[in-house]
């Protein structure tokens, strides 16, 4: 990998990226300036959720299901399998579709999706292809926030030469605390009140994280400069 990536990866100049920048900045800038930026605080919070619900989810899933489901092992197999099916479909799912009707609607029903996909995994029993859609689902809308909220919702969000380090910022956060302390409550909550219990706190990470993407600016150059032709179109017609 290492070597793939030295022989193919470029850097690409402030200047060029600077288009796909709200701001259309590509001046330095520090580095502390990142905190100036909405998203940017946003998405740190936002990512803690999602990694608070991926790892919770993913780690904990396998005991839920043998010690409260009593489902046996090779059909826990079969029902884990969707964590990378959905994870993987939903990267590429929620982007494209986020460069066509923008970030922020996206984001609103990813978290929607997770959540009420979450929901309904909570009251299901044993039964395993019933288990691996929601499972499936999940983790195909959680995934996808993951993803838009690490990318294009913070690089977009701020001038280009700070675009690595929001980035940065909001990846380091939600894996330090999201991936380091979640699993830790998730494990004195299965051990206090129940595996089953687990779960709440995932779905719990998932609605505060659908409150936080109401208030995210939209970064898509795309759908802003749609926008920006409709309101000049709708200003012409006005005039005449």
């Amino acid at each position: 990998m290492a070597v793939l990536m030295w022989r193919t990866l470029r850097d690409a100049d402030a200047s060029v990226l600077r288009g796909q920048t709200v701001t259309h900045d590509a001046e330095p800038h520090h580095w502390r300036e990142i905190f100036a930026y909405r998203n940017v605080w946003i998405n740190t919070a936002g990512m803690l959720c999602w990694v608070i619900c991926l790892v919770v989810v993913s780690a904990m899933i396998p005991s839920y299901l043998v010690d409260f489901l009593r489902i046996g092992t090779a059909q826990m197999g079969f029902i884990l399998s969707a964590i990378g099916i959905g994870a993987s479909l939903g990267t590429f799912g929620l982007l494209s579709l986020s460069d066509r009707i923008g970030r922020k609607p996206v984001m609103i029903i990813g978290a929607l999706g997770a959540g009420l996909s979450l929901a309904l995994l909570r009251q299901v029993g044993p039964e395993p292809v019933l288990l691996f859609t929601l499972l499936f689902l999940t983790h195909f809308f959680n995934n996808g926030l993951v993803v838009l909220t690490v990318g294009p919702l913070t690089t977009e969000a701020v001038p280009a030469r700070l675009m690595t380090t929001a980035s940065g910022l909001v990846i380091g956060v939600g894996e330090v605390f999201g991936g380091g302390v979640a699993p830790v409550i998730a494990g004195f909550t299965a051990q206090r009140f129940g595996i089953q219990h687990i779960l709440d706190l995932a779905l719990a990470g998932l609605a505060v994280g659908a409150i936080l993407v109401l208030g995210l600016q939209e970064t898509s150059s795309f759908v802003l400069s749609r926008h920006s032709a409709q309101l000049e179109t709708k200003r012409v017609d006005e005039n005449n």
